[in-house]
């Protein structure tokens, strides 16, 4: 229950802002019998907002694609922490010793939790995003991570895209795509685009 509160708190204080981008741009029509997704994107991949982002969820963001496909797409932004702390939030002993926020994952779902995950070996309960990354919303896999001091964040809601949504708003030049890094997932280094 604390951690519903504390996430509403979250909701109102980030996400209630001024309408989207999207709101005052409509997306270029597609075609309903020609389907061209975007040969950039793809499971593990960065989006970096550019300056053209006028909506405040996203602007300034990185977010980890986690899963794309004809069904659309979900990510986490890995760069917007929030002034919670992990022991505040979950009543876990592994998290009591730990400094680590939450994480704001994205705008969609804000009470659902997610976790990314760094680790060498198959993690059961979760599903792989790219080599050593995995991504869960198991609460048995956020426990034990918290017990194995494994490195991990963990998200509060993630951007979700309709099917083609993404690769037009990457066509405008809304994202750019990137190869995701594990260094900049877990804060070891800065992003430096190219």
């Amino acid at each position: 229950m604390m951690l519903r509160a504390l996430l509403a708190v979250i909701t109102l204080l980030l996400f209630t802002a001024a309408p989207s981008w999207a709101d005052y741009m409509p997306l270029p029509p597609s075609h309903p019998h020609i389907q061209t997704p975007d040969a950039r994107l793809s499971k593990g991949k960065f989006l970096v907002a550019s300056p053209s982002m006028t909506d405040p969820r996203f602007s300034g963001t990185i977010i980890l694609l986690v899963d794309y496909g004809m069904r659309g797409a979900a990510g986490l932004i890995i760069n917007r922490p929030t002034p919670v702390k992990l022991s505040q939030a979950f009543d876990y002993a592994g998290f009591k010793k730990r400094d680590g926020a939450l994480f704001l994952g994205g705008p969609v779902g804000t009470d659902e939790v997610f976790i990314l995950l760094r680790s060498e070996k198959e993690v059961k309960g979760a599903g792989r995003v790219l080599k050593d990354v995995y991504v869960s919303t198991s609460e048995d896999v956020l426990k034990g991570a918290g017990d194995a001091g494994a490195e991990f964040r963990v998200f509060a809601g993630f951007a979700g895209w309709a099917p083609l949504q993404l690769d037009r708003e990457v066509s405008m030049g809304v994202w750019r795509v990137m190869d995701a890094d594990i260094e900049v997932i877990f804060f070891r280094k800065a992003l430096r685009p190219r």
